[in-house]
């Protein structure tokens, strides 16, 4: 600060001159540095010097800082009123580097202050679109709107009207418009193709790969996704990847799977990894997503990147719940929910309101489940699509199903095998496989072996672990009793290390069949695996479900009562498990995007949930079930 006092006044300048304001209590001098005392002073301070005298402090300390790049910049930016293009390449440089390091919001900064100094038109139209981009990665649609309503008037090439185009869509990207939109989302690519522009015509085809993947679109429309997004990347492009995935996850799922697993351990940035994940989970191996998902949430958490935070939890709610861990599953629902909100994504926001659901009735919760349900419809309103229905419909069959109503937990789960129905979807109906032919006994077997029989044509086609799972498990459940156990028997040999719901259903399943054909003595055993596994992954609704049938082959067991972490609320039980790991307040509110007083709130309310008394009781209080199902 002295040396720019020096270079302003032209003479040497000395702490001396900076007694007054030490006095006044304004600013401390800690060595070489200046403190002020509070910001708000140093805001008063600075406007209260006029606009010439602030930016001939600012000219000056761009030279006290001309070592350091980024700061010389803003400084060199902040000191001239008219338009110079070397400062609008310098910020520019400024916001590749930030966001190389993850600093998007001060890229957004730098290149919105770069285009107010571009001198020229086409410059600073790049520049907007730029930022743009960028702010829809922070999950700010508003701020999306101001600057494209700051760069369409000015546009002038064929790239930069593509380009206003695919930003348009990210913020139109929950209106319905069937084939039609994507038909149009096909000619952008191509145009985008012609302006030179691969990335951004990638970026076309799978929004239009998203929309096939909402609603059956026709097998000759998908082709042409497919044919484009060919012609664009190749190989084992994660971007072609899920394109495969979400257009024809059937046809390509085989394919898709072999790639995905090839890739684990590969380092990709947090939008390659986020879509890799979504990959597997479209074509129903979840187990393979959760890595890659986990990948993009670390670093798009670190980052900032609000927006597409939301998206890759709400793909992971999901593999969560398939792969049984449902305290995961929760505490990813609730983040979900929450940031969805907040950045406006109500897609997202419906799904996981729809996982929050489907676990309340995994876990017996009935009413909370069926609220929760209605409010993922609420959040839907007129968005609703095939995908979104059929996420709601499979949770409500679900509940129905663990509650005991079996009629209607058929006629739920039973929409989403219905071609007629705006509950059908080619890929979604078979993780409800196994919830449908369940909810088929005793009374709709016959109603539902032609699905099955459907089914079994697709497991022809791809090797998706979630549909075989499912056929292995129907084929026991619906079989006659001459064919029962060699169905169980095969179904139980299969690798069901990644499936430990699947696994305790099975034997549930079986230890039900061993009891009704009077093998009393053998069905105790798959019962008691059962009963032991449902308590340890918390589905209450089966645990009990487990120990009426074992009190009817004789033997009984404590029922199981909800612990202390099973009164946590999700967000509580998330934050647990940060303190648990040795994180601060601070640092909790800093990855969860709260304040660190709402953590200490929080805190202090689940020490008494949990009756404890210091942060060092958390991991022994929490206990193996709040981490793994």
């Amino acid at each position: 600060m002295l040396h720019a006092a020096t270079l302003l006044t032209g003479a040497e300048t000395s702490a001396g001159v900076l007694t007054p304001a030490v006095e006044a209590g304004l600013v401390e001098l800690r060595g070489p540095a200046v403190r002020f005392h509070h910001p708000l002073v140093r805001s008063a301070i600075y406007r209260k010097a006029g606009p010439d005298d602030r930016q001939a402090v600012h000219t000056a300390l761009a030279q006290v800082h001309a070592a350091d790049a980024d700061r010389r910049t803003w400084h060199r930016a902040a000191a001239i009123a008219h338009q110079d293009e070397s400062v609008a390449a310098e910020l520019e440089e400024v916001a590749a580097r930030a966001r190389g390091r993850g600093a998007i919001t001060v890229a957004v900064s730098a290149l919105r202050r770069a285009a107010e100094v571009s001198r020229h038109q086409e410059g600073r139209l790049e520049r907007l679109l730029r930022a743009a981009e960028l702010v829809f990665e922070l999950g700010r649609a508003d701020q999306i709107a101001e600057l494209l309503a700051l760069a369409e008037p000015g546009l002038l090439g064929e790239r930069q009207r593509a380009r206003l185009a695919w930003l348009k869509e990210v913020m139109e990207e929950n209106r319905n418009e069937g084939p039609e939109r994507i038909l149009r989302l096909i000619a952008d690519a191509e145009r985008a193709e012609i302006a030179g522009d691969r990335t951004l015509a990638l970026n076309f085809i799978r929004a239009a790969a998203l929309r096939c993947w909402w609603t059956d679109s026709g097998w000759d429309l998908r082709q042409q996704v497919i044919t484009r997004a060919r012609r664009l990347a190749s190989g084992d492009d994660p971007e072609l990847l899920e394109i495969l995935a979400t257009v024809s996850p059937v046809e390509n799922g085989g394919v898709v799977i072999e790639r995905v697993a090839a890739l684990r351990g590969t380092p990709f940035d947090a939008a390659m990894s986020r879509i890799l994940g979504v990959a597997a989970s479209a074509v129903g191996a979840q187990h393979l997503a959760v890595p890659f998902l986990e990948a993009a949430i670390d670093e798009l958490r670190a980052q900032g990147r609000l927006g597409l935070l939301a998206q890759a939890l709400g793909s992971l709610i999901w593999c969560w719940v398939f792969c049984g861990d449902l305290p995961s599953a929760l505490v990813t629902a609730e983040e979900c929910e929450r940031l969805a909100r907040e950045t406006a994504q109500p897609r997202w926001q419906s799904s996981a309101y729809a996982g929050q659901a489907l676990i309340a009735g995994l876990r017996g919760e009935e009413a909370h489940g069926l609220t929760l349900a209605a409010a993922s419809e609420r959040a839907l309103g007129s968005r609703a699509n095939s995908s979104a229905i059929a996420l709601i419909e499979h949770a409500r069959g679900v509940i129905a199903l663990c509650a005991g109503r079996r009629e209607d937990a058929f006629d739920h789960l039973r929409r989403l095998f219905d071609r007629g129905d705006p509950a059908f979807h080619p890929m979604q109906r078979l993780w409800a496989l196994a919830d449908l032919a369940e909810a088929a006994l005793p009374d709709r077997r016959e109603d539902a072996r032609p699905l099955l029989a459907e089914l079994e044509q697709v497991g022809t086609l791809t090797p998706a672990p979630m549909l075989h799972l499912g056929l292995r498990y129907a084929r026991a459940v619906l079989a006659d009793d001459a064919d029962a156990e060699r169905l169980y028997q095969d179904a139980l040999d299969a690798d069901l290390s990644s499936w430990p719901i699947g696994r305790a259903r099975l034997m549930l399943a079986y230890g039900i069949w061993l009891r009704r054909q009077r093998r009393i003595q053998e069905a105790r055993v798959p019962l008691r695996t059962a009963r032991d596994a449902f308590d340890a992954l918390g589905l209450l609704a089966w645990g009990n479900k487990a120990r009426q049938e074992l009190r009817a082959a004789g033997e009984t067991s404590d029922l199981r009562t909800p612990s202390s972490v099973d009164q946590l609320t999700p967000q509580e039980l998330h934050i647990a498990r940060l303190a648990a790991a040795g994180l601060t307040n601070r640092e909790i509110g800093q990855q969860l995007y709260l304040s660190h007083r709402t953590v200490s709130t929080h805190l202090y309310r689940l020490f008494r949930k949990l009756g404890i008394t210091a942060r060092g009781q958390l991991r022994d209080a929490l206990g193996p079930a709040a981490y793994v199902g």
